[in-house]
């Protein structure tokens, strides 16, 4: 449903073989308007100057496993998305054998990039697993093109407890095992009240 027939040229840019000053121009056609796709023919009508050219609104997130490895996983915010598992967007870590992870918990299943809507008071379920007692070290490691969040917190449900992990790292120390319930990352602190933005 992503596939649109497009005849190969010149004319829409799908020609291989470019001399200089066509390369330049196309160059010039991006750089004029770098938010968004320059105008593309299109047999199926399809508008590309809609297509943005920066990257997706979303939040990397570094875990420091017991001082070993670090897990990069990510969240990425798209309108129309689930808190579900979403088709080719939603990703399963690709090393299924590692014994200690941290990941985002969708539908009871562990998954390092969550694809899902914006909403400044959701919670979103991460969990942790390790067969050792360990300690885990979080810390935001970059937001991109999200200005409606200035804070992400690591919540303790149990405890409820909000420890702030946009400019400083966070350690737990966890028991071994799996623990998919007691911790959330939230941008808003309740217990401070903050108003709606």
């Amino acid at each position: 449903s992503y596939r649109v027939y497009q005849k190969e040229g010149a004319a829409n840019f799908s020609q291989f073989e470019r001399n200089g000053s066509e390369d330049s121009g196309i160059k010039k056609r991006l750089s004029e308007d770098s938010d968004f796709l320059p105008e593309i023919p299109s047999v199926s009508g399809f508008d590309y100057t809609t297509v943005s050219t920066k990257p997706a609104p979303q939040i990397r997130i570094n875990t420091l496993m017991n001082n070993q490895a670090v897990r990069q996983s990510a969240l990425v915010f798209l309108n129309g998305a689930t808190d579900g598992v979403d088709f080719a967007a939603d990703a399963k870590s690709p090393d299924t054998t590692a014994d200690m992870d941290m990941y985002f918990v969708i539908d009871e299943a562990e998954y390092i990039i969550n694809v899902l809507e914006f909403d400044i008071h959701k919670g979103i379920p991460i969990g942790f697993k390790n067969p050792v007692p360990a300690t885990f070290r979080l810390r935001v490691g970059e937001i991109l093109n999200l200005d409606l969040v200035e804070h992400v917190y690591l919540h303790d449900k149990i405890s409820e407890n909000y420890y702030e992990i946009t400019n400083s790292d966070y350690e737990i120390s966890l028991p071994a095992g799996l623990n998919n319930t007691q911790y959330e990352l939230t941008f808003v602190n309740s217990l401070m009240g903050v108003e709606d933005l």
